[in-house]
């Protein structure tokens, strides 16, 4: 029966492998554990720590620019404060 099957004669195979009986004319089915291989996992993990890495070096640039702006606006404002006075003094 199963070779007939093989060679495709008859439904009396496609029957039982349909219907789930085990016996003559069923071919084995591989079993395919779930999960992920080491290897993917690895390759995974490789991927996620050079995205990490490009954000983290933009970040640290970010960082750095921020501060000087920070620093910029503070002499500005002192600048500013310092004119302000001045003026006052003047009108005065």
């Amino acid at each position: 029966m199963y070779n007939d099957f093989l060679r495709g004669g008859g439904n009396h195979g496609i029957a039982k492998r349909v219907s789930g009986m085990v016996g003559e004319g069923v071919l084995p089915v591989k079993s395919k554990k779930g999960g992920f291989t080491l290897i993917e996992l690895v390759l995974v993990m490789i991927i996620l720590a050079i995205v990490a890495a490009s954000f983290l070096a933009r970040f640290v640039d970010l960082s750095g620019l921020a501060k000087d702006a920070v620093e910029k606006y503070v002499i500005a404002a002192v600048k500013q404060g310092i004119i302000n006075t001045y003026l006052e003094s003047i009108v005065k």
